[in-house]
């Protein structure tokens, strides 16, 4: 769990651009794996899916089929509560990092803030994954332009899933 809690702070930080890296915030990412398998990540944000309203509350909402695997494609769609202008001003982004069995999909909002939040519904894909079990995270993290403020990344949700050919 520790280990997950630094590739996810790590992840964020490129995301956020304190480390460079080549891709971040791109809507379509290749990866190439260890093993050879190259990996391919995309993703959607659509826009607001209800009413607006004072920011508090939990950030995510994850139902039972959010998580969807055939064969090696693994599919996700659940809505994230971020700030109203994540999609207007390109302010969220959506990465991952795969290391070893373990994926972390990273929604990061870079901007700045407004009073309201907004519900997001975000889908993607990773395709071209190597059989097997893999631990997925979706972790959430907010870096205010304007006044610098970084909030520490949280795991929003976190299961298991298994691969085929």
């Amino acid at each position: 769990m520790e280990a997950l809690k630094w590739m996810s702070i790590l992840a964020v930080c490129a995301t956020l651009g304190i480390l460079s890296a080549v891709g971040c915030g791109s809507d379509n990412l290749m990866d190439a794996a260890e093993d050879g398998n190259v990996t391919q990540f995309s993703y959607a944000v659509s826009d607001c899916a209800g009413l607006t309203r004072p920011a508090a509350g939990k950030p995510a909402t994850f139902t039972d089929d959010a998580i969807k695997v055939s064969g090696n494609t693994i599919s996700f769609d659940h809505i994230l509560e971020t700030y109203c202008n994540a999609k207007t001003d390109g302010a969220l982004q959506v990465t991952q990092v795969i290391d070893g069995q373990t994926i972390v999909v990273n929604e990061v909002f870079k901007g700045d803030a407004v009073y309201c939040v907004c519900p997001f519904p975000i889908s993607g894909k990773i395709e071209g994954l190597a059989p097997g079990a893999y631990n997925l995270s979706f972790v959430y993290g907010v870096e205010l332009v304007t006044s610098g403020y970084t909030q520490e990344p949280v795991v929003l949700y976190e299961t298991t899933v298994t691969v085929s050919d």
